[in-house]
């Protein structure tokens, strides 16, 4: 495992716990699937359209899950102190929601590596906090 993920390991698992309390768990099995697919989201499609997924949380299919869940764990991951994302896009992040943040951040840097990047670590050390907690399965 990468140094930079195992470094956010401890921010993802707060994060967890506090997107989730324990009153709200175990937690719906659909949250393991979509921060599974974020990163793919993001390699294939790119960031900023992955973000406007996750930002507009239309729902497809039988899922009745809030995606915005997931951007919110990711965000409190970039802002934590063991995230080595750069402080003026930390900032952009705490000022707005990850998705703002990222159009913003944009005008001034199309490429938006920095935070695509961190991004893709963060979403990493979610998906390894969220397999650490019971999840149910709304299957029937």
């Amino acid at each position: 495992m990468k140094k930079r993920i195992a470094k956010l390991l401890p921010p993802a698992v707060t994060a967890v716990n506090n997107e989730f309390p324990e009153t709200d768990r175990p937690i719906p099995s659909e949250y393991q699937g979509y921060i599974s697919s974020f990163g793919a989201s993001v390699m294939q499609g790119g960031l900023l359209p992955t973000l406007a997924i996750f930002h507009s949380n239309q729902q497809r299919g039988e899922s009745s899950q809030d995606r915005r869940k997931i951007l919110s764990l990711i965000a409190h991951i970039l802002t934590s102190n063991e995230s080595t994302l750069p402080s003026r896009i930390k900032s952009s992040i705490r000022d707005a929601n990850l998705f703002d943040a990222a159009l913003d951040l944009y005008a001034t840097d199309p490429n938006l590596r920095d935070l695509r990047t961190h991004l893709l670590d963060a979403a990493v050390a979610a998906k390894l906090a969220i397999r650490t907690f019971e999840l149910s399965n709304n299957n029937g």
